[in-house]
Parts: structure tokens; C-alpha cells; sequence
């Protein structure tokens, strides 16, 4: 037989149909999955491996319980290692869930003559997110704060995401009993638009397995915040173009919204704090506000945190002018802003990944309060109030 005959004889090799589209599109998508859930788990061991602890561990601890009176606390008794990329802090509590240093002795609801009790309200930055005990803001101020005659205790209500209402509902309904002689609370963000009153939000958070849940939480923000691909991949962002300062990024769960608020308004807010704090409190205690700026307004690259365009001057000028007003009616607001935006020129005051103060921070914000609160206490001490 020839070799055209052969060559005739061969089969002839079918070509094949190219896949469709759709088919395409499918197989692109699940590489994709599959690309992504493999980049997801290995940024989680890596943060692990890093850390020794996993990635959704720097926000959700547990280390809460419910409580009848305030909705949740802190666990009594706590003993916890909070360990993230940015710090390592340890967390104690006593048996009605007060942080404490886990030296001192059970806080009594009964006060001698002897003792001054400074009463700190407000959330996590009052708490001390972060840092150990001694590090503090609100136990460094206590530690260094002088009365003649009297030992200083400090009662730190501080709880991390619970809301000034929470905490006004305790005071009226149990913490009056106490009869702290100095109310410190701690005013966050915007000073205009601070909650005056212990009227509870219609959606409650809730305690599960010792984690804090909010109500409105969806699972995309769930996701979100679980996401070690996010995680990583925020912090590329803010390294690459986040300097500029003027585009959003992730982290805007962690910043409350504000709204602008008239000077009337303001001080309508602040006046109606004190009323209600001295009508739940017969002893009618001194109340001192302590402004907590915002990181951004500190250190303006943080801004890629938020979800809108922020002008960081005007949240400045906001901020000392809200200051000045309230203490031109003799409403006492202890205002750090200046000071930690000189002092964040060396080193940082607030965390990258965390919007909470660094051990520096702490230590600033102390050394800034504690004169001022000394002269405030020294002066109505020696008027007898």
C-alpha cells in the first residue's frame, strides 16, 4: 500500500468545539474562588504563625456578660491575654466586672470619710483597650491624683462599645449608691452631639459565648471584618495611596458617624448631662468631661479609615471651638487635641489597624488631664464642696 494511500486511510481528527461562554465564565469564577480561599487561608496562618493568635481575635474577645441593670459588662473575675500585630495587654477584672489590676482589694459600696472616689465612665478608651492596667489613661490620672487627708479609689466603668446611656441607667438605678465624689466622663468624637440621658436604643447588643453582638451587624460586615485578605490588603492600600489622605478605606465600622450640632445644641446636651447626673446622684458630684479625638483628626492619614470625605482642620477647629463654649459656661471640658497632635509628630498616639491609643497615647492623654483635674479637685476641696 502506498503512502497516499495510508495517509488516505488515517482517521481524521475531529477538532473539538470551543466552550461556550457561559461555560467560560464558570470556570474562570470558581479558579477565581478557589485563588481567593486559598490567598484567605494563608493570610490567616500567617497571621497565627506571626501573632499566635487568629486575625478576628484584635476585635472580638470574650470577655463580656450580660448584666440586668446595663444590658452587658465585663466578665467578673476576668483574667485575659489580648494579643494582636499592635500590642499584648492583660485584662482583669473584680467580681462586678471593674477592671483592676487584680492587687487590689473588692470595691465596697460603703465609703469611709478617708476615701475620694473618682467615678470614669465611657467606653473602650475609658476601659483601656489595649494596654495593661498601669498603662492606662484613666489609672494613671487616679494614681497621680492628690487629696489631703483622703485616699484616692477609682472606679473605672470604662466598658468597651457601651454608649453613655447604658452606663446613666446603672448610675441612677445602682452606681449612686456608691457616691463617687468626682464623675470623669470620657466624651468621644464629636463633642456637639454626646448622648445627655439613659434612654436605651430600641436594638440592643447582645452577649453569646462571651462575645459582644450587635444588633444590626449583616453578615457582609461580619465577613468583612473576619477577612484576612481585607486585613492585608487595607494595609497595601494605606501604605500605597492612603498617605494622601483623601480617599475611604476599610475600618469605617470602628467611627461613629457625626452629626453637626448648633452651639445651643451643644450646650443644651451638656447641661442636661449634668442634670440628670446630679438628680441620680444626691452627693451631686463634680462632673469633668474628657474629650477623646478621633484618630484622624490627630494624625489626618488615618483618614482612608472613614467612609467619606473628612476635612480634618474643620473637625479640629469644631472640636476647640465646642471646648471654649462650653467652658465659657462653666461646663469643665479637659480637651488633649493640641498636645497629642504635637507629641504624634514623634511617635504614633493612636494604633494603625486599631483606632485606640498606643501605650504613648495613654501616657500623653494622663499627663495633659491630671493637672488640670488636680487644680479642679484641689480648688473645690479647699471651697468644701
Amino acid at each position: 500500500m502506498s503512502s497516499d494511500s495510508i495517509k488516505r486511510a488515517a482517521p481524521t481528527k475531529l477538532k473539538e468545539p470551543p466552550l461556550s461562554r457561559g461555560k467560560r465564565l464558570l470556570f474562570f469564577s470558581v479558579l477565581a474562588l478557589l485563588l481567593l480561599l486559598f490567598a484567605e487561608a494563608s493570610l490567616h496562618l500567617f497571621y497565627r504563625a506571626s501573632v499566635g493568635r487568629w486575625l478576628w481575635e484584635w476585635w472580638a474577645v470574650p470577655i463580656y456578660e450580660a448584666d440586668p441593670v446595663r444590658v452587658y459588662r465585663l466578665k467578673s473575675n476576668l483574667d485575659y491575654v489580648h494579643r494582636t500585630r499592635e500590642f499584648t495587654a492583660r485584662y482583669r477584672t473584680d467580681a462586678l466586672g471593674l477592671r483592676t489590676d487584680g492587687l487590689a482589694p473588692p470595691l465596697t459600696m460603703a465609703k469611709s470619710n478617708d476615701v475620694f472616689r473618682v467615678l470614669a465612665l465611657g467606653p473602650s478608651f475609658t476601659f483601656g483597650w489595649g494596654v495593661d492596667y498601669e498603662d492606662a489613661f484613666i489609672h494613671q490620672i487616679a494614681r497621680g491624683l492628690r487629696v489631703p487627708g483622703k485616699r484616692v479609689e477609682l472606679i473605672n466603668l470604662g466598658t468597651p462599645s457601651q454608649s453613655i446611656p447604658f452606663q446613666l441607667k446603672w448610675l441612677r438605678e445602682t452606681g449612686h449608691l456608691y457616691q463617687p465624689d468626682l464623675i470623669l466622663q470620657t466624651a468621644y468624637g464629636d463633642l456637639g452631639s454626646m448622648e445627655c440621658d439613659d434612654v436605651l436604643p430600641l436594638s440592643l447588643p447582645y452577649v453569646k459565648d462571651g462575645y459582644l453582638h450587635m444588633q444590626e451587624e449583616t453578615w457582609l460586615k461580619k465577613a468583612r471584618l473576619r477577612s484576612a485578605t481585607l486585613f492585608y490588603g487595607w494595609h497595601v492600600y494605606h501604605s500605597a495611596i492612603g498617605a494622601r489622605g483623601d480617599s475611604a478605606g476599610d475600618g469605617r465600622e470602628l467611627y461613629r458617624k457625626e452629626t453637626a450640632a448648633t452651639d445651643a445644641a451643644a450646650l443644651d446636651r451638656f447641661r442636661k448631662y449634668i442634670s440628670f447626673v446630679h438628680n441620680a446622684t444626691p452627693n451631686k458630684p463634680t462632673v469633668v468631661f474628657l474629650n477623646i479625638p478621633l484618630a484622624y483628626t490627630v494624625r489626618p492619614t488615618d483618614r482612608s479609615r472613614v467612609s467619606r470625605p473628612v476635612d480634618v482642620n474643620e473637625a479640629r477647629v469644631h472640636a476647640a471651638h465646642i471646648t471654649a463654649l462650653l467652658q465659657s459656661q462653666g461646663i469643665i471640658v479637659i480637651n488633649p487635641l493640641e498636645t497629642l497632635l504635637e507629641k504624634d509628630k514623634a511617635v504614633r498616639m493612636y494604633n494603625l489597624y486599631d483606632i485606640h491609643f498606643t501605650r504613648e497615647g495613654n501616657k500623653v492623654t494622663a499627663e495633659y488631664a491630671l493637672p488640670r483635674l488636680q487644680e479642679i479637685v484641689s480648688r473645690r476641696q479647699s471651697a468644701g464642696k
